[in-house]
């Protein structure tokens, strides 16, 4: 398995994340977009983390 990050457009202006874990790129491309139903996702929104060391993957704090 593989750690995906994908950058979308929320449906409201706060922070929002999508990580995915998927054996390949395009598997984590078709979860995304059975989740991102309201906009469009392509191969080039989604990175994948590197998690060989210790990291954050993602923080949203909710503060304004």
């Amino acid at each position: 398995m593989k750690v995906y990050k994908v950058t979308f457009e929320g449906i409201n202006p706060v922070g929002n994340c999508l990580v995915i874990a998927a054996e390949n790129k395009i598997d984590a491309l078709f979860m995304a977009k059975s989740n991102i139903t309201w906009g469009k996702v392509v191969i080039d929104d989604i990175v994948e983390v590197d998690i060989s060391k210790p990291c954050v993957i993602e923080f949203l704090s909710g503060d304004y």
